[in-house]
């Protein structure tokens, strides 16, 4: 296997081996079930990257942590890797998550100030001698604040086109608009949309919004919760809250896929190699 490390984050070549790692743990990458990152391509994600099984990313090549049924449209930037979904959540495309904040407090909010890997910076500080040679760069460097990972909960849904800014918690059941910019945490059940993100409208009325945090419903598994009427909270509600005591929660093995790999790779090192095949002599 071909592997790129860069501190926390890696990048694994897909090949056979990868493929069938991925397919084994109900990790799907189209909505029809077919294979969509060919061979050659490089899947990135964060070495403590927990996924949960039956999720789905249908666009891009990074991971992110993610409950069962939920999926992402649209990865387009390693903001992703800095975000954590619950189960039953659909994330449309063209979600974006900034990168770290240019540092307003600084000297200078340029990307010199911040990042010297970046490449622009590092052609320039090589411009006349080695760029590691240079003493002083270091103490120049500022902070580039980064407020946390986003955490998106159950059961929400957002629309295309959707900014979320760093360290923000959308709760659960809640409704993103196409185009929304949110600043802030959102509350449980709520809509909201615009720039910046204002509440439209609660989802459903507060009792109903209560007795729908209690239950968890999405703490079950699909099998189990295809059972139940959905067509609003109510029926739902009625159906789901005198049987839910007799289901098991659904409690599935993480999915460490960085871990799997190295598994992998130890397994097939220590595995025997094949002995020459043995030929009798006739005389």
């Amino acid at each position: 296997m071909n592997i790129k490390e860069n501190g926390q984050l890696v990048s694994v070549e897909i090949d056979d081996d990868v493929a069938e790692i991925i397919e084994a743990n109900n990790i799907f990458f189209s909505a029809n079930g077919t294979r969509r990152l060919q061979n050659g391509s490089f899947l990135h994600f964060k070495k403590n990257t927990e996924l949960e099984p039956f999720c789905a990313f249908y666009s891009g090549n990074l991971l992110c942590n993610i409950g069962t049924m939920s999926y992402l449209a649209h990865v387009p930037n390693p903001g992703y890797t800095q975000l954590r979904v619950g189960r039953f959540s659909s994330l449309g495309p063209n979600l974006c998550i900034p990168m770290p904040r240019h540092p307003v407090e600084a000297l200078s909010t340029s990307v010199f100030t911040y990042n010297r890997s970046h490449k622009i910076v590092w052609a320039a500080l090589a411009d006349g001698g080695d760029p590691n040679d240079l003493d002083f760069a270091s103490p120049s460097l500022v902070s580039a604040p980064q407020k946390g990972e986003v955490v998106i909960g159950n059961d929400v849904w957002i629309g295309a086109n959707v900014s979320i800014m760093p360290g923000t918690i959308i709760g659960d059941g809640s409704v993103i608009a196409t185009g929304a910019v949110i600043t802030k945490n959102i509350p449980a059940y709520e809509i909201w949309g615009g720039n910046p993100a204002r509440l439209i409208k609660k989802r459903f009325a507060d009792d109903t919004v209560a007795v729908l945090k209690a239950l968890k419903w999405w703490r079950f598994h699909p099998r189990d919760l295809a059972k139940f009427k959905m067509q609003t909270p109510e029926a739902f509600i009625n159906d789901f809250l005198p049987a839910h005591g007799a289901l098991e929660p659904y409690t599935p093995e993480k999915i460490n896929l960085w871990n799997q790999i190295n598994d992998f790779q130890a397994a097939q090192q220590s595995a025997p190699s094949s002995a020459p095949d043995a030929h009798l002599e006739c005389e």
